[in-house]
Order: structure tokens, then sequence, then C-alpha cells
């Protein structure tokens, strides 16, 4: 059989098939058969493509070729396929459902969470800020309550030490309350009935206290009568005194006083010796006697 070919050159066709897309000289429909790429068929003469579902990924490439001829099966083309393999498909996670979040007492929620429960991302800086500060605060507190512990202390132990040292100054003989005791047993217990005013005086400004009153209520109304009707002078001398009791500012010292009498009833001079104890105070540079009581 002699092969028939287009006046243009072009590929040789198939036994028995027509040049124009008529009837096949059999009498059977004639169906073009599908192009081979690269044979130089026209591609616009090509019938549409049947759609061929694609293929698993990974199992290779398919033939997209043409329609099935005759019987309709799907042909497979004999030449190189020129389409590109199918990339593969990364597999979809099940999407996973966030559990609810538990429900928050916002009576219990700290103030630098959220009503959530969730910190602000600023409040960090800030609650450790406020943390520092509260050390600070702390340590600086602490600090001031020992400074001021050992300050009341160290007053505390140099007042003890002052008050000490000032309390054995007192049994000194020639110490303030002591030289003050003596001229008050001296002046307290002496007066003459010429001038019995001015001594009583001068007796009243060695008191203080309800001492004063006593004094003066006791020289003017018993001492002084009996004083001026009996023309009596007393002079009294203090012959001897010792402390037996002493706070800073406060003492206590026994007083040996000798009186020597004169007057129109005695003959002569009568002699008493006493003893007395007297209670001074400080007051300011001066001592003074705010009780006196016989012994």
């Amino acid at each position: 059989m002699t092969d028939q070919t287009t006046s243009s050159g072009s590929t040789p066709l198939e036994p028995g098939v027509s040049l124009d897309k008529g009837v096949h000289p059999t009498g059977e429909a004639h169906v073009p058969a599908a192009p081979v790429a690269g044979r130089g068929e026209d591609l616009g003469s090509r019938p549409a493509a049947t759609p061929v579902e694609e293929a698993p990924v990974g199992a290779g490439t398919v033939d997209t070729a043409g329609p099935a001829v005759g019987s309709g099966a799907a042909q497979v083309a004999s030449g190189p396929v020129s389409s590109s393999p199918v990339a593969p498909v990364a597999p979809v996670a099940a999407p996973v459902e966030e559990a609810a979040p538990a429900p928050v007492d916002p009576a219990v929620v700290p103030a630098e969470t959220d009503a959530a429960g969730t910190v602000p991302a600023d409040a960090a800086p800030d609650a450790a800020a406020r943390a520092g500060r509260a050390r600070r605060l702390a340590v600086l507190a602490a600090v001031l309550v020992v400074t001021v512990a050992l300050g009341v202390v160290t007053l505390l132990l140099f007042r003890q030490s002052r008050d000490a040292r000032e309390v054995a100054s007192y049994y000194k003989p020639s110490s303030a309350p002591m030289s003050a005791a003596r001229t008050a047993g001296r002046l307290l217990f002496s007066y003459d009935y010429k001038q019995i005013d001015k001594d009583f005086a001068a007796g009243a400004a060695l008191t203080t206290g309800t001492f004063s009153k006593e004094y003066a209520q006791t020289t003017s109304q018993v001492v002084r009568p009996v004083a001026v009707e009996n023309k009596a002078v007393v002079e009294a001398s203090s012959v001897a005194q010792g402390l037996v009791d002493a706070d800073p500012g406060r003492a206590t010292v026994i007083v040996f006083v000798n009186q020597v009498t004169t007057s129109t009833k005695v003959t002569g001079q009568k002699v008493d010796q006493s003893r007395v104890r007297m209670t001074l105070v400080q007051r300011g540079d001066r001592w003074l006697v705010t009780k006196v009581e016989a012994l």
C-alpha cells in the first residue's frame, strides 16, 4: 500500500485516512487520531481534552493527551510528557479546640492582672520596680530603727553614767546639797527676838514647795510670840551631816544641829542637841529644802 502525503510535506497519514475530515472509504465515521507531541500537527485542530482526575500525590505524572479513540479507552501518549510533576501536598492537621479559660473572680485578681488573669506586658517592669522600692524602703526603715535604737541606748547609758557620777559627787562634804543642808540647819533654827522677822525671812528663802507655807505658819504663829515675850535668842549650828539617799537633783541629808538658847526664863545658856532629816531638791543652781523631819 502506497503512502499518501500532503503537498506541504507533512507527516504521513495513517492507512485508510482521507485528507479531508470526512467519511472513511469503508463508510465508517472518521475519527482523527490523537496528535503526538513533536510530530508537527496543528494543535489548534485538537479537540478539547477530557478532564482527567488528578493522580494521587507521589504516584508519578499523568498523560493529559486527548480523548480516547474508538471504544473510549484512555490512550497513553507515546512521547514525553510535557507537564511538570505535581508537588507533594503536606497533610493538614485537624484543628485543635482550645480549652476555654476558667472564670476569674475579679475580687481575687491582683491589680497588675486583667480580668482573664494574665499579666499585661508593662505590668512586669512596674511590679519589679515596686518590689525594688519596697525592699529599699524596708532596708531603710530597718537601718533607721537600728540607728534610733542605738541612739536611745547610747543616750540612756550616757545619762546613767552622768547621773551616777553626779550622785556620787553628792557624798562629798563640799558638794552642793551637803553645803545647802549645812546652811539650812543653821538659818532655819536660829533667830533673835530683836530682828526676828529678818531672821525668819532668811530661813524662808531656803525653802520651797509646801514646806515654805509650813515654815511661815509655824514661825509666825508659834515661835514669834514666845520669842518676843521671853526675849529669846537662839543660835543654831550644824555640827555634822551625812547623805543617806540621793537621785539626780534630789538628796536626803541627816543634819546634827546644836542650839544655844538665852532668854529671860533660863539662867545662863541652854544647849539643845537635835537631829533632823532634810530633803533638798535642785532648783536651777540652788538647793532648797522641801521637807524637815525631827528624829
